[in-house]
């Protein structure tokens, strides 16, 4: 487990950081890759729970939505060719394809309920998968294959991961202290996660996100605006905990109900790729209207 453990990471720390320190499009390549991995194991993982639920979804189209939804997006910012209003249109063909071909095969089944629900299945998977995750795409490429989106979107995975360490740290310290007894927020869910540690990775979080926009103040401007203030990072901090922590109980809510510990086994050694970026689904929308917003 181990041996696998350590090639995964070895090979998942050199995608990133290949994708985010070579300039042009080298680099945006290798994240494309990356991010390829990463949508379509989600979603193939999102299904295989499903199906333990009882409720399939059409995974073909799925997973077929998610490769085109990367593409679509990558390709033309490489090419020179991308721009919000060309994502968008790509998003909105994406989501058409998924309704259109969801209901082709819906009425193809024999028990047209059950056809439904695997219907309704595919739709959440999207939106709740693909279309989330799609926004850590439009954030790196939100000004083509320059640097200042690989900025943003580091600022924004740093900031919302170190409250998951510091929950995790303060949770693990005030449980010993306490004897066990600190204040759980999701007993039937994520037995572990209490108020003690949510608060600490708050805290965690805002320190680090006024940090970094200390560090990387010149670097985290986005269509030549800075967009990260002191004021802002304390905002990101309180927001990207609070997300973070309400998109991982969102994963714990299916791997309880599908009596599973990890939502997959995408990452040799490491588990799922959604108990990597869970705490991501639901922060990087709010993020990327937010930047949107910023330079009106």
């Amino acid at each position: 487990m181990f041996k696998y453990r350590l090639i995964s990471g070895i090979v998942l720390i050199s995608l990133v950081t290949s994708s985010l320190v070579l300039k042009g499009a080298s680099g945006a390549i290798v994240f494309t890759v990356l991010a390829m991995i990463l949508l379509l194991g989600g979603m193939r993982e999102f299904f295989d729970m499903t199906e333990k639920i009882g409720i399939p979804g059409y995974k073909r189209p799925g997973i077929s939505a998610a490769a085109l939804m990367v593409l679509g997006i990558s390709v033309p910012a490489i090419l020179g060719k991308g721009s919000v209003h060309s994502q968008g249109i790509i998003i909105e063909l994406l989501m058409s394809f998924v309704i259109i071909s969801g209901f082709v095969r819906a009425m193809q089944e024999e028990d047209l309920k059950e056809g439904l629900k695997r219907q309704l299945i595919s739709l959440a998977g999207f939106f709740y998968i693909v279309w989330s995750l799609s926004f850590l795409l439009r954030i790196y490429f939100g000004e083509g294959i320059g640097m200042s989106g690989r900025y943003l979107l580091v600022y924004m995975v740093l900031v919302t991961k170190c409250s998951d360490i510091g929950a995790y740290c303060t949770g693990m310290t005030t449980h010993k202290l306490s004897g066990g007894k600190n204040h759980k927020i999701a007993p039937r869910l994520s037995p572990g996660k209490s108020w003690e540690g949510f608060i600490g990775g708050m805290v965690l979080s805002v320190v680090v996100a006024l940090i970094l926009e200390r560090q990387l103040s010149e670097h985290l401007m986005f269509q030549g605006k800075d967009v990260i203030t002191p004021y802002i990072a304390v905002g990101m901090g309180i927001i990207a905990a609070t997300l973070g922590f309400i998109g991982d109980v969102c994963e714990s809510i299916f791997k309880r109900t599908a009596k599973v510990k990890d939502s997959g086994n995408t990452i040799p050694g490491m588990g799922g790729v959604l108990d990597v970026l869970d705490s991501l689904i639901l922060v990087a929308p709010l993020y990327y209207l937010y930047l949107q917003v910023a330079v009106l």
